[in-house]
């Protein structure tokens, strides 16, 4: 089946222009500019302005650009982003972050969906598996780079994902789509929606499987995963009021490959079995806009979340309140003031290698900002947040930001922020068993644990930009950065201690999560777009980043210096989407990848390619093939995690689509 499906991508994507033309194929050049830079986005200051009137790293990912890519998981979408690293560590598993300091549990990048938090409070991460959504459904994905705290609060310090789902409005009808693969082996999904007066609604529903990934030997690495997904979503709407509501079930299986500790004298391993999740979400959000252009938005939602691993258990339930008004003033400002509170129950149940104690936390904040043009070409924004919860205490995060648009086809913009990232359960009470070995008398037992009295750690980077719009046919968009962080983890060894529990007695020799890293960022990002053809559009980014740790001099940590944010130096990316006639669309992309020296991960070069063709209206076909450079290819290491990751093998899929 592999062989086939390979052989097909390649035919098809040689089909001659004139294999099914027939009226003129779309203006890719006016596409290009006009969805970019004129997209209404709402991340970066919590209300909708023009994309290239934010000053800030912005990126947008459309539903256009989704189609095209190929890509059908939320994380390998965001591959399409400057600035973002996405590591695949095996079947069911991905590392995401946003100028470096990547693991498996990325602590320094807010995700959201609908404005909905996937944050996890016991990883202070997001587990990738458990959000297997229709893309279909996405209208974009916001992407601000550097700190968000003003806005957005706690742990929004290298940047914030929005991941905005489309209207119950403009998905009306049905839609079925199937698809079979190599790896990607199988994903069905349905949606059917209706517009009923004032009100629409969608529901749906998916059912993913994925293969297993690869050994180094080149066997199946047994880590292949399944996800069903269902859910609902309704749209309200009168002159001036809007309302949304909307829910999801999430049920999935894998096979993550995590080290089990059976026994610590001696020590003896086991390669763990099933990981089950079941997630469950409700959102409403009303907003009402007056006619002098004021907006009142209030947003509530609540999740509840059950992970087993062979591991660890977990139940975590969460409820979120926010609150916002938006209000422009004479004067040529526009405020936006706000605040909202949080709720976290954490419940938890360990295992001998691996635990982490319950706990709840209670959020508070508050935020403002104030835009304010000084002249017609240049705006200031000035804005900060006050948050507030048990553990962490006050914390406050400001901003200031500056855009002048010296002519109506230029941007120049710089800003300079502060945020803070709280602890985590795993800061504090973690405890993790690696291993044993013999000692005088008694075993001496190794692991990492927590620390009550871990602190906060602050980001304050300062960002420049430039964005130009070339003739009507490409468009460029660098942002540059330097950063410094301040209380990053070191691992300090403790004094062993005896203990008698777990069995037998032993030695425990601790490794003590500490504040006592310093690290300077610098980097650059550059976004670039060009249609030089009606039929033919070309994408490309390129992101240097550069980490330069400083370790206390109180530390003990031998391998804080070596310390590179598992970040390659140098990563890029290049796409090209031409139409061969009105209904075939051949897309290519090429990614490459730096190395990762601390995780021993050599550079890599990806390709991507694939063809879409219409059969008749709302009947596609498309075939795609990923990773065709070579048989298998590693991005990530599971170890610091307790898994054992794999490769991601040459794969290739076909779908078929019917929408009606």
């Amino acid at each position: 089946m592999k062989r086939t499906l390979l052989t097909a991508c390649a035919l098809l994507s040689t089909l001659s222009a004139d294999a099914f033309a027939q009226a003129s194929a779309p203006d890719l050049r006016e596409a290009s500019l006009e969805e970019l830079l004129s997209l209404q986005v709402t991340s970066a200051g919590r209300r909708q302005q023009r994309a290239e009137d934010v000053a800030g790293a912005v990126y947008v990912i459309t539903q256009d650009d989704i189609r095209k890519s190929g890509l059908r998981s939320l994380p390998e979408l965001l591959r399409l982003a400057p600035g973002v690293q996405v590591a695949q560590v095996g079947a069911n598993k991905w590392a995401v972050s946003v100028r470096g300091f990547n693991s498996i549990y990325s602590n320094k990048l807010l995700i959201l969906i609908d404005g909905r938090s996937l944050y996890n409070r016991a990883f202070s991460g997001v587990f990738w598996d458990a959000n297997d959504l229709d893309i279909a459904e996405i209208e974009r994905i916001e992407i601000v780079r550097g700190p968000g705290g003003a806005m957005w609060g706690s742990n929004a310090v290298n940047g914030v994902i929005n991941i905005v789902s489309r209207s119950a409005r403009v998905s009306t009808g049905g839609a079925v789509s199937v698809s079979v693969g190599t790896f990607e082996q199988s994903r069905a999904t349905a949606r059917y929606g209706s517009a009923i007066g004032r009100a629409a609604y969608r529901v749906f529903a998916q059912w993913s499987g994925y293969a297993s990934g690869l050994t180094a030997e080149g066997a199946s690495a047994n880590d292949h995963w399944n996800s069903m997904t269902g859910g609902s979503r309704i749209d309200w709407a009168n002159e001036r009021d809007t309302l949304m509501a909307e829910g999801h079930l999430t049920t999935a299986r894998s096979r993550p490959n995590l080290f089990v500790l059976e026994s610590i004298a001696p020590d003896v391993y086991s390669i763990g079995g099933a990981s089950d999740t079941q997630e469950a979400s409700a959102l409403a959000r009303w907003t009402r806009t007056t006619h002098d252009g004021s907006v009142l938005q209030a947003q509530a939602y609540t999740t509840h979340v059950w992970r087993d691993e062979a591991t660890f258990e977990s139940v975590e339930r969460t409820g979120d309140l926010d609150i916002q008004y938006e209000k422009p003033l004479a004067g040529r400002h526009v405020l936006v003031l706000g605040g909202g509170y949080r709720y976290f129950d954490l419940a938890t149940q360990g295992s001998l290698i691996l635990q982490v104690r319950p706990e709840q936390a209670h959020i508070f904040n508050a935020f403002v900002q104030d835009e304010f043009a000084v002249t017609p070409a240049l705006k200031l924004t000035l804005g900060a947040r006050v948050d507030h919860e048990d553990v962490a205490g006050w914390g406050l995060s400001p901003s200031a930001r500056a855009i002048w648009e010296p002519t109506p086809r230029q941007r120049v913009w710089a800003a300079v922020a502060r945020a803070r990232r709280t602890p985590a359960a795993t800061d504090r009470t973690l405890r993790i068993n690696y291993f044993s070995v013999p000692g005088p008398g008694l075993p001496i037992l190794v692991a990492i644990t927590g620390n009550p009295d871990y602190g906060i750690e602050t980001l304050t980077q300062l960002d420049a930009g430039y964005r130009v719009r070339i003739g009507s046919t490409a468009s460029l968009d660098l942002a540059v950065f330097r950063g410094r962080y301040d209380g990053l983890a070191t691992f300090e060894p403790q004094t062993p201690v005896f203990e008698t529990a777990p069995a037998p007695a032993h030695l425990l020799v601790a490794y003590q999560s500490a504040n006592l890293m310093r690290a300077n960022t610098t980097g650059a990002e550059l976004a670039a777009h060009w249609a030089p053809l009606d039929t033919w559009r070309l994408d490309a980014s390129y992101s240097a980043l550069r980490i330069t740790p400083t370790i206390d001099a109180s530390s003990l940590d031998e391998f804080a210096p070596l310390f590179d944010g598992n970040a390659p130096r140098h990563q890029w990316h290049a796409r090209s989407t031409w139409w061969a006639g009105s209904r075939t669309q051949v897309h290519t992309a090429l990614y490459r990848s730096g190395a990762l020296p601390q995780l021993l991960i050599p550079a890599y070069t990806r390709l991507d390619a694939g063809v879409e063709v219409t059969l008749r209206d709302g009947l596609t076909v498309a075939l795609t093939g990923q990773n065709l450079l070579d048989p298998s290819h590693e991005e990530f290491s599971g170890i610091a995690s307790g898994l054992v990751g794999s490769s991601v093998p040459r794969s290739a899929r076909v779908q078929l689509r019917w929408q009606y």
